[in-house]
């Protein structure tokens, strides 16, 4: 800190001694005029940069310390980060220039000590000040996914939503056109206090809002068009009313899509699949004991005709074997060694050749 200190001393007592030696040479006139020229070509340079300060009282003051050396520089805040200086390391700490850019914010730092919250603007720090973290304030608009959500009937569902969110801070003050107000710095204190992370508890919010919305309803009922815009509205509505409270403005929220999740398909399929066996099995089952009938019924029949053991046999054989083929149920796909023996006996039988 000490050639800061020592700079603006030796700056002035260089200047007084340049102006001395041009009255002691030249007489006071040329001392006059020569004092004239400088502040003239001082506040010429100064206003060269009146837009970028915003103001030519402004423009004069910086520049003034620019030259004399009270201040280490700049610091450019915008796009939520630091861009200038490049590759900055650690707090930049002042005296320094800093010029916030609109839709940003700082919350300055001295020690341990919070010094203030800026918004747009642009400011000195004093000794030892610094930038300790900064706001985006632009309307951060995103996609989100969230799956496992549980509906009414206990099943599990992927939602996928875009929202639109922001710090509640007015456009003006975002824009720098005024300063931010008490209340708008209060919103910063409690984010900086509470959530730092404050992206993450917006994101947070909305995915209890979806369970607990979703959850509620039936999946026959999400699954219709119209109540997706409805389902959208409600979940808008729940989040609101938990980051409001914060200072968060949750601007829109939109359900693109509701589906099954992959899991709870994959099982749904299996379950039919299985289904289905099951009803073949069932089929084959009776059709078995059909022939089973068939076959004593014609074994029976055959013997109360007073037939021959070997013709009773013969006789039945061939009226279970006909019974039996007839009774297939339709559509009954038979597995390819079943369906050989089938033939064969139907050959057997001279039901076919």
């Amino acid at each position: 800190m000490l050639r800061f200190r020592l700079r603006p001393v030796a700056t002035v007592l260089l200047f007084v001694a340049l102006l001395a030696l041009m009255v002691y040479d030249f007489g006071p006139w040329a001392g006059a005029c020569a004092l004239a020229m400088a502040v003239i070509a001082f506040v010429l340079s100064a206003l060269a940069y009146q837009e970028f300060y915003g103001s030519a009282r402004t423009a004069i003051r910086f520049h003034w310390s620019a030259m004399m050396g009270t201040t280490r520089g700049f610091q450019k805040i915008e796009d939520g980060t630091t861009t200038l200086p490049k590759g900055a390391a650690g707090p930049v700490l002042g005296p320094r220039l800093v010029i916030v850019a609109p839709y940003n914010a700082v919350v300055l730092e001295r020690g341990a000590q919070q010094t203030g919250i800026r918004g747009p603007e642009i400011f000195k720090t004093g000794a030892f000040e610094f930038v300790k973290r900064i706001y985006d304030l632009r309307p951060r608009q995103e996609s989100l996914t969230f799956r496992g959500v549980l509906t009414a009937d206990g099943l599990l569902t992927t939602v996928n939503l875009s929202t639109t969110y922001s710090i509640a801070i007015s456009r003006p003050a975002k824009l720098g056109l005024k300063k931010i107000t008490g209340g708008e710095k209060g919103i910063l204190q409690n984010i900086d206090q509470r959530m730092p992370d404050w992206q993450q508890a917006v994101r947070s919010a909305i995915e209890r809002s979806v369970r607990d919305v979703v959850r509620a309803r039936k999946l026959a009922h999400l699954m219709k068009l119209p109540n997706q815009d409805e389902l959208g509205e409600a979940i808008l509505s729940l989040a609101r009313a938990r980051v409001e409270p914060w200072g968060i403005l949750l601007d829109q929220l939109r359900v693109e899509s509701l589906r099954l999740t992959d899991e709870v398909t994959d099982a749904t399929t299996e379950s039919w699949v299985a289904g289905q066996e099951q009803k073949t099995q069932n089929a084959r089952a009776r059709s078995l004991a059909q022939w089973v009938t068939t076959m004593a019924d014609a074994l029976a029949a055959a013997a109360g005709r007073g037939l021959s053991n070997d013709a009773v046999y013969r006789e039945a054989w061939c009226r279970a074997i006909e019974r039996m083929s007839k009774s297939i149920p339709e559509g009954l796909v038979l597995e390819p060694d079943i369906n050989e023996v089938l033939i064969t006996l139907k050959k057997s039988a001279g039901l076919i050749r």
